[in-house]
C-alpha cells in the first residue's frame, strides 16, 4: 500500500515537473512544484495528492484519485505543510495517512 502511494506521489512529481534543460526555459505563470502532500485513506484505495498554492493564493492545489469530497482537515495540514514545513502524519477526522514527498534535486548540466 505504501509503495502504492509513493509510486503515485512520484509519478504526480515527474508529471507537473517535467524534464530540464541547461537552457533557460520562457517563463510561466506557474512553477513547477518540487514537494507535495499525498493523503491515502481506504487501504490505498482513496488517495488525494495536494500541491503548493499557485502564486498569490494559499489554497493547495488538489489532485483526487476519489473525484469526490476533500477532506477539510487534510487541505489545511496541506496548506499549514507548505507555508511552514511541518506534517501532521495522520488525520483526525478519516484516519488518513498523510506524507511529505519532494522531487529529486537536479544536479549538473544537461538535459534529460
Amino acid at each position: 500500500m505504501l509503495k502504492q502511494v509513493f509510486l503515485i506521489a512520484a509519478a504526480a512529481l515527474l508529471f507537473t515537473a517535467g524534464c530540464q534543460s541547461s537552457a533557460k526555459a520562457p517563463a510561466t505563470s506557474m512553477d513547477m512544484p518540487s514537494r507535495a502532500v499525498v493523503v491515502s485513506a481506504g487501504q490505498g484505495q482513496l488517495t488525494t495528492v495536494f500541491l503548493p498554492p499557485a502564486a498569490g493564493s494559499t489554497e493547495p492545489i488538489v489532485m483526487s484519485s476519489s473525484g469526490g469530497e476533500v477532506c477539510p482537515e487534510c487541505k489545511a495540514a496541506a496548506a499549514k505543510y507548505f507555508a511552514t514545513g511541518v506534517l501532521d502524519p495522520k488525520c483526525s477526522m478519516t484516519g488518513a495517512t498523510r506524507m511529505a514527498v519532494t522531487a529529486p534535486v537536479r544536479t549538473g548540466q544537461g538535459s534529460h
